[in-house]
């Protein structure tokens, strides 16, 4: 990996007093807002030497900010090509199934290949509304997850779109398969999620005070204890057990909130680690193991199935749905096969 890149700037007179997140996104451009929160809460930025962990703290005038974050990569030599699975179109919007690998948009990371280049290769020019990087974009995606995604192809579609799934009018049911064996047959997981400190793409949950913590004690070890000071944001995730196996279980998991990483926290964070998550597992390995003769998942096992909303410019509420993928359906089979509940 590339060392740190450290950039360092003097807060300019008419940003005295301002947010250190504010003044980030001005003097540094080049990353985004939540990128920038992000580096803010991990550690990764100083105010004349002294760490800064909150991004709503004030910097003075003349104040030295340096920042520290990992340069892009080189680009990547590109592979054999890529082409989206539509699953609609109209003039106003695209619906896709999302394949594992893509990512949503261009990062500083320099990845390529990406379902917002892909959708501008297959469709034309889309709204930039978020930025040159971001065409179209309405919600992400982990690289790794598949299935429904939609894309806005007129700014007004996108804003609609974007407003929808802020004001949580989308419905968003994604399937699962994880290690675990649940207590209850549905829950409600309401914790909030913040950076985990020290690490550019990996998050936290923060259980309310008064809770006795997870299922799994190793989870809140590995995630970090809660904060006494409010941090992260609200997170609510309902899930429901549509299989039992032994020392594994097939989930509906339907996310009120959309934040970064969300269902495979919630779900680490309730001793039921997704299958094939390398980001979100216990330090001191697996309770329930996969078996090594089972299919082999070279990624999480979690799949955006429904996707429920009203059209941008109809109104009319529109559900779209992707098949589960094959790795996925093949590990149900085998578990249903190989590890009945006795």
């Amino acid at each position: 990996m590339a060392p740190l890149e450290v950039q360092r700037h003097h807060v300019p007179p008419d940003l005295a007093g301002s947010r250190v997140d504010r003044v980030l996104a001005q003097l540094i451009p080049s990353l985004s807002r939540t990128r920038l929160q992000a580096l803010v809460a991990a550690g990764h930025v100083r105010v004349d030497g002294e760490p800064v962990l909150r991004r709503n703290a004030t910097v003075a005038r003349g104040a030295l900010i340096e920042i520290e974050f990992q340069p892009p990569a080189e680009p990547r030599r590109p592979g054999p090509p890529v082409q989206l699975k539509v699953l609609y179109e109209d003039d106003h919007m695209v619906v896709i199934d999302k394949q594992a690998g893509l990512i949503t948009h261009r990062t500083q990371r320099g990845e390529g290949g990406t379902v917002a280049d892909l959708a501008q290769d297959t469709f034309g020019p889309l709204p930039s509304v978020q930025g040159a990087d971001r065409p179209g974009i309405v919600h992400r995606l982990d690289r790794l997850t598949t299935g429904v995604m939609v894309l806005g192809r007129t700014e007004a579609a996108l804003e609609n779109l974007k407003g929808q799934f802020k004001e949580r009018k989308v419905q968003k049911t994604y399937r699962a398969i994880a290690h675990g064996d649940p207590r209850f047959e549905s829950d409600w997981i309401e914790l909030r999620i913040a950076p985990l400190q020290g690490h550019f793409d990996r998050y936290r949950a923060l259980p309310a005070a008064d809770s006795t913590g997870p299922s799994d004690p190793e989870a809140l070890s590995e995630l970090g204890q809660p904060s006494s000071q409010p941090e992260g944001r609200s997170a609510s995730t309902y899930y429901e057990v549509l299989e039992r196996f032994r020392g594994f279980v097939s989930l509906k998991c339907m996310p009120k909130t959309g934040r970064t990483h969300q269902i495979r926290v919630h779900m680490f964070w309730a001793g039921m680690p997704l299958v094939g998550d390398r980001q979100y597992g216990p330090r001191g390995g697996l309770k329930y193991p996969l078996p090594p003769e089972a299919p082999a998942l070279s990624r999480q096992a979690l799949h955006a199935q429904k996707l429920e909303f009203d059209h941008p410019v109809s109104g009319e509420r529109v559900c779209f749905e992707a098949p589960i993928p094959e790795d996925m359906r093949a590990l149900d089979e085998w578990l249903r096969e190989n590890m009945p509940v006795a």
